[in-house]
């Protein structure tokens, strides 16, 4: 706890309720560095927004299409923010969270140990048995809980790299091949 609130120190993103006289207020929204909120205000219209929004455009359209994936366009759409000053270096590093980069990297690492080990396919036999007279779409219902529930053990990013493969294998295992366009719900086990 902090002895005044004069120390606390603030980073970009901090929301604050804030209450005083109207000739203090009205200071901080002449101020550049924060934005004051309030029904009198509308959001600010700066220089950069139509690059930003033309960037952050660009990274949907561009992965959208099929022109880049989006491992690639949302990079080089970051760099197109910093390059422009619509974002700085430090904000941009800031808002990087070792801990998120850790969990994904984990979350993948385990995912390929899944795959390589016949891990992911010995799960997805273990969960045919177990579940094999069953129709498709029950089959399907209970994978998505087991991985709802596995959401609040890890991260929703390791849930979904964990949850891949298994599914995959399951369909393999009713025989769906892999590049199959219909649904295991449409076709059933064969």
């Amino acid at each position: 706890m902090h002895d005044e609130i004069g120390n606390v120190r603030l980073i970009v993103g901090d929301v604050l309720l804030v209450q005083g006289p109207r000739a203090q207020i009205s200071r901080l929204k002449r101020g550049e560095d924060v934005l004051v909120l309030d029904a009198t205000a509308d959001l600010p219209f700066t220089t950069k927004a139509p690059i930003a929004l033309l960037s952050m455009a660009s990274i949907v359209v561009t992965a959208a299409l099929g022109f880049l994936p989006i491992a690639i366009s949302a990079p080089c759409g970051v760099l197109a923010l910093i390059f422009t000053g619509c974002l700085s270096w430090r904000d941009a590093t800031s808002a990087l969270s070792a801990q998120v980069i850790l969990i994904v990297a984990a979350s993948l690492a385990l995912g390929v140990a899944l795959l390589k080990t016949g891990g992911a396919d010995y799960l997805a036999r273990l969960f045919v048995a177990l579940v094999g007279g069953w129709s498709p779409t029950f089959v399907i219902s209970g994978l998505m809980l087991l991985m709802a529930v596995l959401t609040n053990i890890v991260s929703n990013n390791a849930a979904a790299v964990i949850g891949t493969p298994i599914a995959v294998s399951i369909a393999t295992n009713w025989g769906i091949p892999q590049n199959h366009s219909c649904l295991p719900c449409c076709s059933g086990p064969t």
